[in-house]
């Protein structure tokens, strides 16, 4: 019992005289024996800033169209582009991205790559046509059009400034973004369906449609707890300049997922 006692006397006598020589080591002396213990099953993890740009969501579409003076056949103007905007959705898959920490983990810098899928739903039913050096739109007026549909993918790299923080007794995050985006337009392509002697048909035409490829623009997001919504601003125009009226793209929508 007395051993007993002498041991656990040691012990004791032990660790009061121990050092702590920083977070995950410790050092103590017994004699001339020096004992370093290294790890710390008591260290808290260390905060660190993540953005928020990977994920899955969902918009819609508008376009930006500056009225032209007076309609002229065959040229895309904003009768042509007049949009059905409840029906002209895109989906927005960003796959990738790195944080860049500037203040705890508060603030810091977000980039990325992602992918855009824009559907312009057409009111009016024109056929929109391309050549080598020109774009021009054509009423149908012998098919029973139900829908004429523009599509445009790309690719998108942003990169963005991100405030965030934890509120509440929930400590629900809460975040604010702004920043800017830069994009590439892989394959664009016209969709038609009509009926014509009670058949449906549908019809498919892949151009580029005098589309200007790159694009740039300001992205914009907000979210509290798990609802998060975002607008975007293409600054650049949607057509090669003098090839159509002057149009800018918009949108805004939710995010489903983050990743």
């Amino acid at each position: 019992m007395c051993r007993f006692y002498i041991i656990i006397l040691l012990f004791v006598s032990v660790f009061a005289y121990s050092q702590k020589v920083d977070n995950d080591t410790t050092f103590f002396k017994l004699g001339k024996l020096k004992i370093i213990i290294i790890g710390d099953d008591t260290l808290t993890e260390k905060a660190d800033f993540r953005g928020h740009i990977a994920g899955f969501s969902l918009g819609l579409n508008m376009l930006n169209v500056k009225s032209s003076s007076s309609f002229n056949e065959g040229q895309v103007n904003e009768n042509v582009l007049e949009l059905n905007e409840i029906r002209s959705w895109e989906v927005n898959f960003d796959v990738f991205q790195h944080s860049f920490n500037l203040y705890k983990e508060h603030f810091g810098i977000v980039t990325g790559v992602g992918f855009k899928f824009n559907n312009y739903r057409f009111k009016n039913y024109y056929r929109i046509l391309n050549t080598t050096d020109s774009v021009y739109a054509v009423k149908d007026t012998i098919n029973n059009f139900y829908k004429t549909k523009l599509t445009i993918s790309k690719i998108r790299i942003p990169l963005i400034f991100e405030w965030q923080n934890k509120i509440g007794r929930k400590h629900r995050l809460i975040f604010f973004s702004a920043g800017v985006f830069g994009s590439y337009n892989i394959v664009s392509y016209m969709k038609y369906n009509y009926k014509r002697d009670g058949n449906k048909i549908k019809e498919k035409f892949f151009e580029n449609y005098q589309l200007n490829p790159f694009q740039y623009g300001l992205i914009f997001k907000f979210a509290y707890g798990v609802f998060e919504i975002y607008a975007e601003y293409n600054i650049s125009e949607m057509f090669y300049a003098n090839k159509a009226v002057p149009v800018n793209q918009f949108s805004v929508g939710l995010v489903l997922l983050d990743f």
